[in-house]
């Protein structure tokens, strides 16, 4: 979940809450307000009906007289009411059924009034109210239903919704714009990182607060003029580097090239065998260092290079493969397997890479080896692969097979230069293409690139 939506939530459900609080409190003041008025009627109703009963009570009453002064009450409508005597036994009611739940309390003394909690019953409020009879041992329980409460009730809840509903509607904006204008200055820095992080080292953070994002789009800004500076030391160091290798490389040319024509010329006379093998060393490592030599030019001419890509035919390539394959003197089988395609690369790009694959496997596989070269379509790339049954690359140098003069050899005896695959690596790359190495030591290894389709070709 993004940042902005958790703040957007956290300030809507403070607003919410705030107001479901203030809500609580207003709504519990109006129901106990409301129920003390509920009860003030019913003592009000209490009081009127005993007025009433004190008017024909003579003293020391019997049930039927009781029972007359019940009728005559009920013809006053003035509510429902129970007559009890003083075992709780009914001796008169307007309305039985609506006592029924109604339970008369263990004590009530000739002084007080007893009035029962709020009772639900089929959706109404009922209360009772108890009290004894003056100068008779009965006793009067009136029914009272709760009507304003429940009005009260109703109504509430419905202010309460109404209210909540356009609050939503009013806060969700607020609660947007509050959010956004909180976020804002750090998703410019957001920005700010993201630009920086793609290489745009010059953007700065423009946030001019006196708080902790200020405090720290300053930092951001001190960090990127620091990385600006560094980076434009390295940038100096690596054209220095570059230079004088490239200035290295031509000049050692030179030399080499007359070491080499003299031991050549050393070769056609006649010399005792241990200056033959002297002379061979000698035409070996000048080879070695001619070949390290072209491949450093090599690799930094791809440094600044821009390819010239265009369309060439699988068949093509294959033709080149196998002219390339025939021409090796080494005893070994291969087989290539194209599919029809046309393929976007740049063509002497593409043999500089394929001669450095081959040249590691043929290596590898030694005499008796087997290779296969195959190329296949895949959604809108065209897959090749090289295999080999090689020696093969331990897992822990698999990753390092690309690096620039590494070898996996410290003896730097064999005419591996360490610059093979990593020019690989550099073709593939300026082809916007993916370079995987599967191996396996002892079972050979796997090198699979793809480049982009240019169009359909025919099959030949």
């Amino acid at each position: 979940m993004k940042y902005t939506v958790k703040v957007f939530f956290s300030l809507l459900a403070f607003f919410l809450l705030i107001y479901f609080v203030i809500s609580a409190g207003t709504l519990h003041a109006i129901y106990q307000k409301t129920i003390i008025q509920e009860k003030e009627s019913m003592v009000n109703q209490q009081k009127n009906i005993i007025l009433l009963l004190s008017t024909r009570i003579t003293g020391n009453e019997e049930k039927e007289s009781m029972i007359k002064n019940g009728e005559f009450i009920a013809a006053t409508k003035s509510g429902d009411f129970e007559l009890l005597d003083e075992k709780g036994e009914l001796v008169f009611s307007t309305n039985q059924r609506l006592f029924d739940k109604y339970a008369l309390p263990s004590k009530v003394s000739k002084q007080s009034l007893e009035i029962s909690q709020m009772v639900s019953e089929k959706k109404k409020k009922i209360m009772y109210a108890t009290a004894m009879i003056p100068d008779t041992n009965y006793f009067l329980v009136t029914y009272h239903q709760a009507k304003n409460y429940e009005q009260t009730l109703t109504a509430s809840l419905f202010y309460f919704r109404a209210i909540l509903f356009f609050l939503l509607l009013a806060i969700l904006p607020v609660t947007y714009f509050l959010s956004s204008m909180i976020l804002k200055p750090i998703n410019r820095l957001i920005q700010v990182i993201q630009a920086i992080t793609e290489g745009k080292t010059e953007m700065r953070a423009s946030v001019q607060t006196n708080d902790e994002i200020g405090l720290l789009s300053q930092n951001l800004n001190r960090m990127a003029d620091k990385l600006n500076h560094d980076l434009e030391i390295v940038r100096n160091a690596k054209e220095k580097q570059d230079l004088f290798v490239s200035s290295f490389s031509h000049e050692v040319r030179t030399p080499l090239t007359s070491i080499i024509g003299y031991a050549q010329m050393l070769k056609w006379e006649e010399l005792e065998p241990s200056a033959v093998e002297s002379v061979d060393y000698i035409l070996e490592e000048s080879n070695r260092l001619k070949h390290l030599s072209n491949d450093i030019l090599k690799l930094m001419e791809l440094e600044k290079a821009e390819i010239a890509v265009q369309p060439v035919s699988s068949q093509e390539i294959v033709h080149d493969l196998s002219r390339f394959l025939k021409g090796i003197e080494q005893e070994f089988s291969y087989t290539i397997s194209f599919e029809p395609a046309i393929l976007l690369i740049d063509p002497s790009l593409f043999k500089l890479l394929s001669l450095n694959i081959l040249s590691n496997a043929l290596d590898a596989i030694g005499k008796d080896g087997k290779l296969t070269i195959e190329g296949w379509t895949e959604k809108d790339r065209y897959m090749i692969r090289f295999s080999d049954n090689g020696k093969g690359i331990p897992d822990d140098l698999l990753e390092k097979v690309t690096d620039e003069f590494f070898t996996g050899n410290s003896s730097r005896t064999s005419n591996h230069l360490g610059l093979g695959l990593s020019l690989v690596k550099k073709i593939v790359e300026l082809h916007d293409g993916l370079l995987v190495i599967e191996s396996k030591v002892g079972s050979g290894t796997t090198i699979t690139i793809d480049f982009a389709l240019g169009g359909e070709a025919v099959e030949k």
